[in-house]
Formats: C-alpha cells, sequence, structure tokens
C-alpha cells in the first residue's frame, strides 16, 4: 500500500504535519519540492496581443 504524508525539512531535521503512520520498516521515496518563489516574467512585452474576453 502507498501513502503519502507531508512534511518539511527544516535545518537537517524532517518534521510531520500529522503524526507519522505507525510502521516499523518501509522504503521510502523523497521528492524535494523547493519552496522559493519564482520571479513572474513581465507580460508588458505582450501589451496589444493579449485581449481580455468580454
Amino acid at each position: 500500500m502507498y501513502k503519502t504524508i507531508e512534511a518539511y525539512y527544516e535545518n537537517g531535521k524532517i518534521i510531520y504535519k500529522e503524526a507519522m503512520p505507525p510502521l516499523k520498516k518501509a522504503k521510502l521515496f523523497i521528492t524535494i519540492v523547493e519552496e522559493e518563489l519564482h520571479k513572474i516574467p513581465k507580460l508588458s512585452r505582450f501589451k496589444g496581443i493579449l485581449k481580455k474576453k468580454g
């Protein structure tokens, strides 16, 4: 059975959002999702091309 658990990694520690399920042994697949803000591209270069539907 697969179960997804949301957790955070901070300063070398894994912090679980909810309680960890009671497991003695399990295989883990870890996906790192960086929480950095991405710059929004300037849309001014599309001025006059994009139009609102009204």
